[in-house]
C-alpha cells in the first residue's frame, strides 16, 4: 500500500509530500488546494507501476540526477487522460520527479522532462530493482482508481472483446457497462456472482435480474421492487450506485481504492453507504471530498488536509481544523453538522467554560467515548444573548427533537427571581439551561488544596494555610466590587424607587453576612479575577507560572464541587438538567 508520495514541480505541486495510512484517507482541502492534481499524480504512479510490472527494463539514457545506467521503463501520458499543456510547477520546465513510497519499503521514483517523456525505475532498500520479474515478487500491491463515470447509453452494442478489456478502468467503462458485465459472466463466474449479491446487499429493493444478447444489443434488467427495468431506463442515483459497486467487485484484488469526488455522484444516503462498503473490503482508501456524508464516515484521524502551500500534509487531530478548511471551502458549520448527527448534543457557553468542563469530564469519565471538545459547542454572547438563543434553540429542536442544547450561563449578580425566571422559561422551552450558583465558573477553581499541590509539584513549599491567606487577602481587594455590583443590580431593577444609599446597606449586611465563611465569600467574588491575582502573587513571591488549566487538571474526582459533577454527568448521559 501507499505510505507516501513526494511531488516536485509538478503543476501546482513545488515539493510537496503526501502522507497516507493503509486504512482510510479522506482528503480534503479548499478549492485549487491541488486534490485533482494528487489524483493525477496516483494515476501517474500507478501507470508506472504496472509498466514496471509488464515491460523489459533498459538503462535511462539522460543523467537524471541518479546517474546513467539505472534500469527502469519509459512511458508516456497517453490513456491517462491528464492536461500535458501545463505539466510544470510555475511553467519553469524544470524536471518533474514524483517519488511513491510503499509500506513494504519499495519506491518508484518517476520522472518527466520537458519534452513529456518519463522514465520510471523501483528500488528496494536503496537498490535499483534491474527487471520487472523481481519488481513483481517483490511488489504485489495493485492500485485501482474509480473512473469517470456517466449515464449509461440507452442502448448498448456487443463490442469486440479486446475493447473491452482496454478500456475496463477508463471513463469509457460506463458506455461498455454492459460488455463487461456479460464478459464476466462469461470468463469469471465467481466476480459475477459477488456482484449479484453485493447488489442486493447494499440495496435491498434492488436485484440484477437477468443480462442477454439480442439482435447484437446487450440488455440488463435490474428488478426494483415489483417491476424490472432495463438499466438504461433506471433513475441516475441508481446508475451510478450499481456502477460504483462493480467497480470495487471486478477491483477485489486491488489493495488500494481510490475515489474522486464520488459526492458528485451519489445523494447524501448513498454516500454514506459507499464509504461502509468501501470499508468492508478492508483496503487502503484514498478519497478527495468536499462531503461532510463522507467525513463523518471515518474516524478524524484519517482525515488529511491537503494544502498546496503546506511540504506536508498532515492529519486531522481536532475537529477544529476540519472545521476551518471546510469554513474557507464555503460550507460553514459543516463538520458540527456531522458532529451533530454523532453526538445529538450542543454544548453553549460563556467564555472558556468549555476547557475547564472537558477537563473534568476526562476525569469523571475517563473510559466515555463522547469528548466535549468534540461535541459541537460555540461561546454565547453572554447573559444578553438568551433572547437570541431561545429563538435559534427552538428553530433547531422543531426539525430536530433528538437534539439536546444545553446552555451553561455564568451568575454574575444577577437577582434571584431574575435566574429563576429565566431557568423557567428555559424549561418550558425544553431547552437545557443551568446557571452557576457561584458568580462563574473560575469560581470553582478557587480550592486552596488543589492550588496549593500546583505550586509545590514546582519544587517550592508553601502550606494549604498560606494560599488561603493569600485568597483571603485577595478577596478583601475586592470586596467593595462585589457590593457596587450587587448595588448596581438591585438598583437596575428596583421597582419601589427605593434610595440608592438604602439599596447600598442591604447589600452590605448582605455581603458581610457572606464574608464570614470562605466557600460563601469565594463564591460571590469575580473568580476570574481572583485567578489571576493568585497567579500574579505567585508568579512575582515564588517565581513559579501557574494556570488555570493546570489547576483544573489537578483536581482529583472527589474534589470536583458536586454542582459541577452534575452539569457534566447530565451532559454526558444526555439528560435534562
Amino acid at each position: 500500500m501507499l505510505s507516501q508520495i513526494r511531488i516536485i514541480n509538478y503543476k501546482c505541486f513545488k515539493d510537496n509530500t503526501v502522507f497516507l495510512k493503509n486504512t482510510n484517507n479522506v482528503i480534503i482541502g479548499e478549492n485549487n488546494a491541488g486534490k485533482s492534481t494528487l489524483l493525477e499524480v496516483i494515476r501517474i504512479v500507478n501507470c508506472a507501476v504496472e509498466r514496471l510490472k509488464t515491460k523489459s527494463y533498459i538503462p535511462s539514457e539522460i543523467e537524471y540526477g541518479i546517474g546513467i545506467g539505472y534500469k527502469g521503463v519509459y512511458f508516456d501520458l497517453e490513456n491517462l487522460e491528464i492536461e500535458t499543456d501545463n505539466l510544470f510547477f510555475q511553467y519553469e520546465e524544470k524536471t518533474i520527479q514524483i517519488i511513491a513510497e510503499f509500506t513494504n519499503k519499495i519506491e518508484v521514483h518517476i520522472y518527466i522532462l520537458a519534452s513529456n517523456k518519463i522514465f520510471a525505475f523501483a528500488e528496494f532498500e536503496g537498490h535499483n530493482i534491474k527487471n520487472n520479474t523481481k519488481f513483481k515478487e517483490i511488489l504485489t500491491e495493485r492500485i485501482a482508481i474509480l473512473p469517470q463515470i456517466s449515464l449509461l447509453k440507452k442502448d448498448e452494442k456487443v463490442i469486440q472483446e479486446r475493447n473491452t478489456k482496454k478500456n475496463i478502468n477508463t471513463r469509457m467503462s460506463s458506455l461498455h457497462f454492459r460488455n463487461e458485465i456479460m464478459m464476466y459472466k462469461e470468463q469469471e463466474t465467481e466476480i459475477y456472482q459477488q456482484y449479484i449479491s453485493k447488489i442486493t446487499e447494499s440495496w435491498k429493493e434492488i436485484a440484477l435480474d437477468n443480462i442477454y444478447v439480442e439482435n447484437d444489443t446487450i440488455y440488463l434488467y435490474i428488478r426494483d421492487r415489483d417491476f424490472t427495468i432495463e438499466v438504461g431506463k433506471l433513475g441516475s442515483g441508481v446508475q451510478m450506485w450499481i456502477q460504483m459497486l462493480w467497480f470495487f467487485t471486478k477491483n477485489l484484488d486491488a489493495t488500494t481504492i481510490v475515489l474522486d469526488e464520488p459526492d458528485v455522484y451519489l445523494h447524501p444516503e448513498l454516500q454514506k453507504r459507499i464509504v461502509k462498503i468501501a470499508k468492508e473490503y478492508n483496503k487502503q482508501l484514498i478519497i478527495t471530498t468536499h462531503s461532510i456524508e463522507i467525513i463523518s464516515e471515518v474516524d478524524k484521524s484519517e482525515i488529511v488536509i491537503l494544502d498546496k502551500n503546506k511540504q506536508h500534509t498532515k492529519f486531522v487531530d481536532e475537529l477544529i481544523e476540519v472545521q476551518d478548511i471546510l469554513d474557507k471551502l464555503g460550507s460553514s458549520q459543516v463538520v458540527n453538522l456531522v458532529k451533530l448527527d454523532k453526538y445529538n448534543r450542543i454544548i453553549c457557553v460563556e467564555g472558556e467554560d468549555l476547557g475547564f468542563l472537558n477537563i473534568w469530564h476526562e476525569k469523571l469519565f475517563p473510559e466515555s467515548e463522547l469528548s466535549f471538545k468534540d461535541v459541537p459547542s460555540y461561546k454565547t454572547g453572554g447573559w444578553g444573548s438568551w433572547d437570541f438563543e431561545k429563538v435559534r434553540a427552538e428553530k433547531i429542536l422543531k426539525e430536530r427533537e433528538d437534539y439536546s442544547f444545553y446552555y451553561i450561563y455564568d451568575r454574575d449578580y444577577h437577582l434571584n427571581q431574575i435566574i429563576k425566571d429565566r431557568e423557567e422559561e428555559g424549561k418550558n422551552k425544553k431547552i437545557n439551561l443551568h446557571i452557576w450558583t457561584k458568580k462563574e465558573i473560575e469560581n470553582y477553581l478557587i480550592n486552596p488544596a488543589v492550588i496549593t499541590r500546583v505550586i509545590n509539584k514546582a519544587e517550592e513549599k508553601i502550606s494549604e494555610k498560606e494560599v488561603i491567606e493569600i485568597i483571603e487577602n485577595i478577596c478583601e481587594e475586592l470586596k467593595m466590587k462585589v457590593i457596587f455590583k450587587y448595588t448596581d443590580e438591585i438598583n437596575k431593577n428596583s421597582r419601589r424607587g427605593e434610595e440608592l444609599s438604602t439599596i447600598m446597606q442591604r447589600v452590605v449586611e448582605f455581603v458581610d453576612d457572606n464574608w464570614k465563611d470562605f466557600a460563601h465569600k469565594t463564591s460571590i467574588v469575580p473568580g476570574k479575577e481572583v485567578m489571576k491575582r493568585i497567579r500574579n502573587k505567585i508568579k512575582d513571591d515564588y517565581n513559579i507560572q501557574i494556570s488555570n488549566d493546570k489547576i483544573a487538571r489537578e483536581f482529583k474526582k472527589e474534589e470536583i464541587e458536586q454542582e459541577v459533577i452534575e452539569v457534566i454527568e447530565k451532559i454526558e448521559k444526555k439528560k435534562s438538567f
